[in-house]
């Protein structure tokens, strides 16, 4: 499994994840949502809803929306 977001286009918070995760090196592949049935199935097994931005990770871990931004931020000083 590798690091991959759920995202759909015209998503001002998916826009942000992705630059968010961009900018701190986090490799992920991106899954488009609309239309996709498959990834659609898999978001409502693993949140509940059909719902973006969704970061799920390789370890399993699983972020959604704003979780994204605040769990890659780093230690604040």
């Amino acid at each position: 499994m590798t690091n991959t977001l759920y995202m759909m286009d015209g998503c001002s918070k998916c826009a942000k994840a992705i630059n968010h995760l961009k900018t701190n090196g986090i490799p992920y592949i991106k899954v488009n949502v609309l239309g996709n049935i498959k990834a659609q199935k898999h978001l409502k097994q693993i949140v509940g809803e059909i719902y973006t931005p969704v970061f799920q990770m390789e370890n399993g871990s699983i972020f959604k929306g704003e979780e994204i931004l605040n769990y890659f931020e780093g230690p604040k000083t």
